[in-house]
C-alpha cells in the first residue's frame, strides 16, 4: 500500500499491480436505488425523516456500504474455513491416537 502522501511512482505501481486484484475481489454491487418522484413533501416531515435516517444509519456512502458487506462476507467465509480446519485437525489427532493404541496392542 501507499503512505499518507505517496509519490507518483508509488501510485502508478499501485494502480498497475494491486488495484486490479482489489477490484476483482469485490463481488457485491450496491445500487443507488430508484429515485422517487412524488408530489411535494412537507418540509418539516422531510426534515424529521432525514434526521431519523441519519440517526439510524449514520453518514455513509455506497462505497463504504459495499466494503462493509464485502468485509462481512469474508469474515463469514474465514470463520467457516477455520472451523473446518479445526475439525480436520481434531480428526487427524484422533486417527493418530487410534493408530498408537492399535500399535500397543498388536504385540499381545
Amino acid at each position: 500500500m501507499v503512505g499518507k502522501e505517496p509519490k507518483d511512482q508509488e501510485i502508478l505501481d499501485f494502480i498497475k499491480n494491486d488495484l486490479d486484484q482489489i477490484i476483482t475481489r469485490l463481488s457485491k454491487e450496491v445500487f443507488a436505488g430508484s429515485i422517487e418522484r412524488d408530489r411535494r413533501v412537507n418540509p418539516k416531515r422531510l426534515a424529521r425523516k432525514v434526521s431519523r435516517e441519519l440517526e439510524r444509519r449514520g453518514v455513509s456512502s455506497f462505497a463504504q456500504e459495499a466494503l462493509k458487506l464485502e468485509y462481512a462476507q469474508r469474515k463469514k467465509e474465514k470463520k467457516v474455513q477455520s472451523r473446518d480446519q479445526r475439525e480436520a485437525l481434531k480428526e487427524r489427532k484422533r486417527e493418530l491416537r487410534i493408530q498408537r493404541l492399535k500399535a500397543k496392542h498388536r504385540g499381545k
